[in-house]
């Protein structure tokens, strides 16, 4: 075995096995070496292997104790994070979540992958196309070159032979779209983007909804600056972007923990009555519907009157009313 060979042995287990708290003295790396690879170097070839890896500017440090290999590496924390929102994210096929999950943990030291809780909660709600990834490679392609994309945009829909739901194309044909960023928010991955049938306000359009995403060789148009898109994103609700307008709600304590969730902390809040607090704030209208009717025991718009009476009509419709 060459010198060169016993040098990358060495490295490997200063890798995967020592690090700051845990200095590898010469005996020990010896040791390690001859359980992994059956190679049984003296101190002295030790001695020396370190001083090679370190001339190759590995940034081996020597302690009374021993040796560790000093790497900033990522702490377990953040990396249990991004494993858990790989985990969630609902536009990944089960194979994609768990090849993302093997290349996010192959680039940890042996030690911190076993200190690395082993239990995660699987998703039952993953995707069953593999086009997500895909699209998002194209799409980041179109807004880094900034060029317009086209791409056939879907809906549910309901398959009468499989008796199953299906994603069907919408009667609208493809859409042409200026991409401006792409973004997660609301569970889902949206691309936010300018788009010419509906000029007015930016549009957050879901990913995983899109198929055969081309990016085109036509410049993309860049009608609306980035103070315009983050208000967008941050006045948004369910998805729903526009018609952005100062809102007036009566809530109650679960209400205003439920509004925080869904809003952020940038409100005026006052008391309205003993039991219920006023909370103001700015929001699409279109997506406040769905909220307060998603929280109507804890939620009463109070402004603006159009969204309180178009909930109320809404209410008068309910089929659970006749």
């Amino acid at each position: 075995m060459t010198d060169k060979a016993i040098a990358l042995c060495v490295l490997s287990v200063l890798k995967n096995s020592s690090d700051k708290s845990h200095p590898l003295n010469a005996t020990e790396i010896s040791d390690n070496i001859a359980r992994l690879y059956g190679l049984s170097p003296d101190r002295r070839t030790i001695y020396a292997a370190v001083e090679t890896l370190r001339e190759f500017d590995y940034n081996i440090t020597k302690v009374p104790r021993g040796y560790y290999l000093y790497e900033c590496g990522v702490d377990n924390g953040i990396v249990k994070l991004l494993l858990d929102a790989v985990n969630y994210f609902p536009f990944l096929t089960a194979a994609q979540t768990n090849t993302i999950k093997q290349t996010i943990t192959e680039t940890l030291p042996m030690r911190d992958k076993q200190s690395l809780p082993s239990i995660t909660i699987s998703n039952s709600r993953k995707a069953l196309g593999a086009e997500t990834l895909q699209s998002i490679a194209a799409l980041t392609s179109a807004i880094q070159t900034k060029k317009q994309v086209s791409f056939d945009y879907l809906k549910y829909g309901y398959n009468e032979h499989t008796r199953a739901p299906e994603l069907q194309p919408r009667a609208a044909g493809r859409i042409t779209a200026h991409p401006y960023a792409l973004d997660f928010f609301n569970s889902h991955y949206y691309l936010i983007c300018y788009n010419p049938g509906h000029p007015e306000k930016p549009s957050n359009l879901r990913v995983d909804r899109m198929r055969d995403v081309t990016v085109l060789p036509d410049d993309a148009v860049r009608k609306f600056n980035k103070e315009a898109l983050e208000k967008a994103v941050q006045h948004s609700a369910y998805g729903f972007t526009g018609d952005e307008q100062s809102v007036t709600l009566k809530v109650d304590q679960t209400g205003l923990t439920c509004v925080i969730d869904e809003f952020g902390t940038d409100l005026n809040i006052t008391r309205f009555d003993e039991d219920h607090l006023r909370v103001v704030f700015t929001a699409s209208t279109h997506g406040m519907v769905y909220f307060a009717l998603q929280y109507l025991e804890h939620v009463e718009v109070i402004y603006p009157l159009p969204l309180r009476d178009e909930i109320r009509q809404m209410l008068q419709n309910n089929p659970y009313t006749k």
